[in-house]
């Protein structure tokens, strides 16, 4: 929500922009509604940070598995205060847009196709001095089949927990529009179009330093734990928007847009715990679905343009500040006990990314 209040204060001071350089001497670069290039072929470097919720991995307890035994069947509120969640620090990274506008000089109306291809690899890690991790992405049945209620001194908790994280987004879209005048240095281009999405997502956690004994008579053995979680995305649907141009001279404008899309498909959704004593190893797939759902998703963007023209051909360079909004998208099961620690929430989160683009094209 940080990312589109940002937005949204971006295209205020875009709009004032626009008033404070109206009188510029140049004279005004409009939108290419009546240019006679019938050709645009457009690339697009993209600096983004991308935000997936309910992506906890650990939970660092007050007390270890004693305190945590002590207060099941308790006060609910007595439960949450015994974790503390641990989520992946999301980090910035690169990607690509690629695409081509073919239009009729006549009519103005135009073809725009575009791919978006965005690759990313969370790693993140935390640690305790004592034995107070715990595997919140283990079902919950697993966790307390691990600790069998019995007593607590039999029971340590991890000292360390990883998630590796794989996000592979691609995004197709294919627009119909045609662009206009609204006065003399601002135009737009409504336009409708078809957007198909396939967004991969893996999630790989582990926990190091997990311990259990049978007596208090015999030594710790180790446990081995770690669970794979898997939110695969293919779907397609209508889109709509439209795409702005302030012309404010010498060649610059300042641009925005916003559009949106209703895309309908697949999410393979899958778990596989792992949980390991001394020689003896259980591996299952406990989860697998593969669920059609309507998803609805927002895209906006807020940027500056130069345009220039040469013998034969145009060039037109800028940046730009773009946000995305992608609802309901994480569906990944959670363990009963990371639903209990995160406040009763669902295992269902939001997908966000926005950053920095810089794009250049050229007309013929």
């Amino acid at each position: 929500m940080k990312s589109i209040s940002t937005f949204i204060s971006l295209v205020f001071l875009s709009a004032f922009a626009q008033n404070l350089y109206s009188a510029n001497e140049c004279y005004p670069v409009q939108y290419d509604v009546d240019e006679e290039w019938k050709l645009k072929v457009y690339g697009e470097y993209l600096y983004w940070q991308v935000i997936q919720d309910q992506m906890q991995y650990a939970g660092v307890l007050n007390g270890g598995a004693a305190r945590l035994i002590e207060q099941i069947g308790g006060p609910f509120d007595n439960l949450i205060e015994q974790a503390r969640v641990v989520e992946p620090h999301f980090k910035w990274n690169s990607g690509f847009r690629v695409g081509f506008i073919l239009k009729d000089s006549c009519s103005s109306w135009d073809l725009d196709a575009s791919y978006t291809r965005f690759d990313y690899r969370q790693k993140s890690h935390t640690m305790t001095s004592g034995h107070q991790i715990l595997p919140l992405s283990v079902p919950a049945s697993a966790i307390f089949a691990f600790i069998n209620q019995s007593n607590s001194a039999n029971i340590q908790f991890g000292v360390e927990a990883s998630s590796d994280w794989h996000f592979n987004y691609n995004v197709a879209d294919v627009t119909l529009g045609r662009g206009a005048y609204f006065w003399s240095d601002f135009a737009f281009r409504p336009y409708v179009g078809v957007k198909g999405a396939w967004i991969l997502q893996k999630q790989f956690v582990q926990y190091f330093g997990n311990e259990t004994r049978l007596s208090k008579r015999t030594p710790f053995i180790p446990v081995t734990v770690d669970v794979i979680k898997r939110n695969h995305f293919r779907a397609v649907g209508p889109s709509i928007g439209v795409d702005n141009s302030w012309g404010i001279g010498c060649g610059f404008s300042l641009t925005s847009g916003v559009s949106g899309a209703l895309v309908y498909g697949r999410i393979h959704v899958e778990e596989i715990p792992h949980i390991g004593i001394a020689s003896h190893d259980i591996k299952v797939t406990l989860h697998t679905d593969k669920l059609h759902r309507l998803k609805p998703t927002v895209d906006g963007y807020i940027g500056l343009d130069w345009t220039g023209s040469f013998d034969g051909f145009g060039v037109v360079a800028g940046v730009s500040y773009e946000v995305q909004h992608w609802w309901n998208h994480w569906n990944a099961p959670g363990s009963g006990v990371s639903i209990i620690l995160t406040g009763g929430q669902p295992p269902i989160g939001d997908l966000s990314l926005h950053g920095l683009n810089a794009h250049v094209a050229i007309t013929f």
